[in-house]
């Protein structure tokens, strides 16, 4: 018997050391292509690193790895197992915290699942510049709201899960080409009065209403969705790029689609395409700009073009705390459905007693004299 033994534990040892060897060079490799990637979307070249550097980075993953992989194994030898699930939570706290002392994010002596939500909070915490603007509250108060409608069924997360991976995916870089534009303009502009009626005010007005929109389009397609998902109606990411602006703004001005009315008068589709058409048409002789459409014109004051396109563009920044707002939200329902398991299995099962029955007490009778 001690020589099976034996033999077991140095087959788990040569194992772990394959799959460590194995995540080791991985990583190593995954490594270049992730940096590229990222400086693409970033719009930026990568970072030179120093052979020092790449030393070291390599030295703190391979202490990460050589902690992380007994852990890993231990939670696939566990799994499947309802009476080891106690077990199994603490080899996975004990992983988030190794984790979370390889980035140097400080957990205290709590649990480390609850320190890493109280630090994801902290990123998906809307601003305190964005805390003030009313439009930014509403919109960012709707998606917590249509996220809470979500996750209250598994199939739908699952479902809501899916669709927002698919439109990350497509259109992930179209989002951030929109975000480096914009903050390229407002650098530009930074000292402009708007209110002016000027050619440049109109012309960079223009665009940036219609880069907006065109990166809103994108945004509703996924909110509206994520809607039919929450109604028991889901479509596939195919079937919601098919919709254009202006179907989504029907469905979203729609009084049966409630949990979509945050979005209102969020964008005009006339204005926007009379923008990707033909351009605005300014009237300097009585200072407005008509926005000619197949089926009619909007007139707007160069005041009014202002305060709709500072709109879109709050709508749109509020907009970006969609997908992790998502993952925090399911992250903390998984994190107390784990924790609900482990305390229904650590519970002793109480054996049942059959209940005795209480004899009744007879009190003797006093007899008359």
């Amino acid at each position: 018997m001690p020589k099976a033994t034996a033999e077991t534990t140095k087959r788990s040892k040569g194992r772990s050391k394959s799959v460590e060897q194995t995540v080791r060079v991985g990583l190593r490799k995954a490594l270049p292509i992730l940096v590229r990637e990222m400086s693409d979307m970033l719009e930026k070249r990568p970072p030179r690193m120093t052979n020092r550097a790449k030393r070291e980075m390599q030295c703190q993953i391979d202490q990460y790895i050589r902690k992380s992989v007994p852990l890993i194994n231990e939670l696939e030898r566990l799994e499947g197992d309802p009476l080891k699930t106690p077990e199994a939570y603490e080899k996975f706290e004990l992983l988030i915290r190794t984790w979370m002392d390889s980035l140097k994010i400080k957990g205290g002596e709590k649990d480390s699942l609850d320190a890493y939500l109280k630090e994801f909070k902290k990123l998906v915490r809307l601003p305190a510049d964005g805390r003030r603007i009313a439009h930014v509250r509403r919109v960012y108060e709707g998606i917590q709201q249509l996220i809470d409608s979500l996750i209250v069924d598994p199939e739908k997360e699952k479902a809501a899960t899916e669709l927002i991976q698919a439109f990350g995916r497509h259109h992930r870089r179209q989002y951030m080409r929109y975000h480096h534009a914009f903050k390229a303009r407002q650098r530009g502009n930074r000292n402009v009065d708007f209110r002016r009626m000027t050619h440049r005010n109109i012309t960079v007005l223009t665009d940036e209403y219609r880069d907006g929109a065109a990166a809103l389009e994108k945004r509703l397609q996924l909110i509206v969705g994520l809607h039919l998902i929450a109604i028991g109606s889901p479509k596939p990411y195919a079937e919601m790029r098919k919709f254009g602006l202006r179907n989504l703004c029907d469905n979203i001005q729609s009084p049966k689609n409630r949990l979509l009315h945050f979005l209102r008068n969020s964008v005009n589709p006339t204005v926007r395409n009379a923008l990707a058409h033909d351009g605005a048409d300014p009237v300097f002789s009585k200072l407005r700009i008509n926005f000619v459409g197949r089926s009619e014109t909007i007139v707007w004051k160069i005041s009014q073009f202002l305060k709709n396109t500072m709109r879109l563009i709050q709508t749109v920044r509020a907009l970006t705390y969609l997908e992790s707002l998502f993952t925090y939200a399911t992250l903390e329902l998984s994190i107390a459905r784990l924790r609900q398991q482990v305390q229904l299995s650590s519970q002793p099962t109480a054996s049942v007693k059959p209940a005795r029955r209480r004899q009744q007490r007879t009190t003797p009778t006093r007899t008359s004299r």
